[in-house]
């Protein structure tokens, strides 16, 4: 258990995008930094170094989650959305991107109390179904996203407590014991591999 909180300290400081926050990138199309949106998520690609940005975008009684991708002349996309007009409300997303260039997206989702994650694969045009992976039962909320070595670090609120999954990367060799799953599914493996808990 103690072993776990240094990795803990480290989730729990990032930004709560837990990727690179991009100081010197312009804000997004249809961004409003004026209080109606979530907090802006950015990081940045190693690969061709571009900046990915995320936040939770304002569309009447509830929020959807905007991703933009800034272009090569350093212009932004028009922002696409997970869960528009879904009636429910996709907040606080965390994104980080492995070495290879894929991208990792978690979210919560206000009224379920879920955490989902979406992923786009390097060279992809689209975003994998977002789907959830945490065992535990009840709420959850605040995901925090670190890549170490060939693992995704997912931590997050979970009631008064703060829980930790172990994800492999895209690539990645999975331990023994665990399998593949469906392509929908957003991840490669058993989700929920490693979980702890702190309070």
């Amino acid at each position: 258990m103690r072993r776990s909180l240094p990795i803990l300290a480290l989730l729990l400081a990032l930004p709560a995008g837990g990727g690179a926050w991009a100081r010197d990138a312009a804000l997004p199309n249809r961004y409003s930094a004026a209080g109606l949106d979530g907090p802006l998520v950015q990081i940045r690609n190693p690969v061709d170094g571009r900046f990915w940005s995320f936040w939770a975008y304002r569309s009447g009684a509830e929020y959807d989650l905007a991703i933009s991708l800034q272009r090569e002349d350093g212009s932004w996309s028009e922002p696409s959305f997970l869960g528009e007009a879904d009636s429910l409300s996709q907040v606080q997303p965390a994104a980080a991107v492995d070495d290879d260039g894929n991208v990792y997206l978690a979210f919560a989702v206000r009224e379920s109390g879920q955490i989902l994650m979406s992923t786009l694969r390097r060279g992809s045009e689209s975003w994998s179904i977002p789907a959830p992976f945490i065992r535990e039962p009840g709420r959850h909320s605040a995901p925090a996203l670190q890549i170490v070595g060939r693992r995704l670090i997912v931590a997050y609120r979970w009631g008064s407590a703060v829980g930790i999954t172990v994800l492999p990367l895209f690539g990645a060799d999975t331990p023994s014991g665990i399998q593949d799953g469906p392509d929908s599914l957003p991840l490669p493996g058993t989700p929920g591999e490693g979980i702890q808990r702190e309070r």
